[in-house]
C-alpha cells in the first residue's frame, strides 16, 4: 500500500506524500524522513488539564529505527 501511494504521488507530480503516524521503519525504508508534529489539547476543566500534563510528562516516545534506501 506504501509503495502504490507513491507511485500515485509520482504519477501526479505531487511535491510530498504524507502517510500518517503509524510505521515508521517501513516508511523510512522507501526515503521517508520524518517531520516533526506536535498536539494541542485543551479543557476548561483544570483538573482535566492536569491529568493531561502528568500524562504527556510521563511518556517518552523512543525514536524510531530509521533507514535509507539510497545508501551505497
Amino acid at each position: 500500500m506504501l509503495v502504490d501511494m507513491v507511485k500515485i504521488g509520482i504519477e501526479h507530480k505531487m511535491k510530498n506524500v504524507k502517510f500518517g503516524r503509524t510505521a515508521p521503519i517501513a516508511k523510512s525504508s522507501l526515503g521517508a524522513i520524518p517531520v516533526e508534529t506536535s498536539i494541542f489539547l485543551h479543557s476548561k476543566k483544570s483538573w482535566k488539564r492536569d491529568f493531561l500534563n502528568w500524562l504527556f510528562g510521563r511518556t517518552d516516545f523512543e525514536p524510531a529505527e530509521l533507514r535509507n534506501p539510497f545508501e551505497e
